[in-house]
């Protein structure tokens, strides 16, 4: 297990986290309270006020999930048609996405 895999394990106390949840884990782990750059995108915890930027949102979900796993990762959580029949959620244990039917 790489030790991103073992990070998010550690800190999530949980064995399966859901897209939102997976999220506000890296937000909370590898995201700042510094002084926001306005011109850079970027995604934030409400309940943290942390934020990542989105360039190293992209770059960790890539090297956790590969290209292919974080676009359907994406798909299934943004897309009506496919939330309506799929789920995805993060096992933390096997550091692997999973797809599964509704």
């Amino acid at each position: 297990m790489t030790t991103l895999k073992k990070e998010i394990l550690d800190y999530s106390g949980k064995t399966k986290l859901s897209f939102t949840d997976f999220i506000c884990n890296l937000i909370d782990l590898y995201g700042s309270s510094d002084e926001v750059i306005p011109s850079k995108p970027y995604i934030s915890d409400q309940k943290t006020h942390k934020y990542l930027y989105e360039e190293k949102l992209e770059q960790l979900l890539s090297d956790l999930l590969t290209e292919d796993g974080k676009t359907m990762a994406y798909y299934v959580n943004n897309t009506h048609e496919a939330r309506d029949k799929l789920a995805w959620h993060y096992d933390t244990v096997d550091g692997i996405g999973y797809i599964t039917a509704v």
